[in-house]
């Protein structure tokens, strides 16, 4: 596949979308969607699929959940599971760079880590392909045409010293609709607004005078009991 073509993990975020169209024009994706039993999953999945509808599409797969065993991240930041079965899809497809809409804000220590996860990381699935236990979508090289080899599989974060206020500025900046993203920790008809990471995303649009993109819950909840 040619270098024009890239991985996109995609959870449903503004990040994800807004990774996408920081791109060069004409960049083609291989959509990669994170699986799980959050209460947002569904919803999650929905703006997943508009985010579909705005990207020069190769392929979309929804991973297969973690195992039973598996209760969390293998790291404290990087969700390694996911970013190991991306760097299989990767080379299943001949991409070499997996784009990751990772942020962690302006926090110098929180940004080395993750530098540091992704070394080990890349360690880790290059010694995975080596032995073609990159994940469930890999397989095994048919030749030197074949992609990438596992230590070729760049993993990219250029969101990662971004806040949501940052991420919202060049969402807007890039005419990314700032509605296509789920901000909530549940899985209710709209946004509750008063969730932890809600609240997060509502001082994030207020800093930039925008208005919250759900408006009428927003009024609900501001209302007096």
């Amino acid at each position: 596949m040619s270098d024009d073509c890239v991985l996109l993990i995609d959870d449903g975020r503004l990040a994800a979308l807004t990774l996408a169209a920081i791109q060069p024009t004409g960049t083609r994706f291989v959509v990669i969607e994170p699986n799980g039993t959050h209460p947002a999953q569904s919803r999650r999945s929905a703006m997943v699929q508009r985010h579909l509808d705005q990207l020069d599409l190769v392929t979309h797969e929804l991973l297969p959940p973690p195992p039973a065993q598996i209760t969390g991240p293998a790291y404290r930041l990087l969700d390694a599971y996911t970013l190991v079965l991306a760097a299989g899809a990767a080379r299943t497809h001949g991409v070499s760079r997996i784009l990751c809409p990772f942020h962690v804000g302006h926090d110098v220590e929180a940004i080395g880590e993750v530098v540091r996860q992704i070394d080990a990381l890349t360690d880790l699935i290059r010694d995975c392909g080596s032995n073609d236990e990159t994940g469930p979508s890999a397989g095994p090289p048919e030749g030197p045409s074949a992609g990438p080899a596992a230590g070729d599989v760049l993993i990219d974060v250029p969101l990662v010293d971004l806040t949501e206020a940052d991420v919202i500025k060049l969402a807007d900046d890039c005419d990314v609709p700032l509605d296509a993203f789920w901000p909530c920790e549940h899985g209710e008809p709209v946004p509750c607004g008063q969730c932890a990471s809600c609240r997060t995303w509502r001082e994030a649009f207020q800093s930039f005078g925008l208005p919250w993109p759900w408006p009428r819950q927003a009024a609900l909840h501001a209302q007096p009991s």
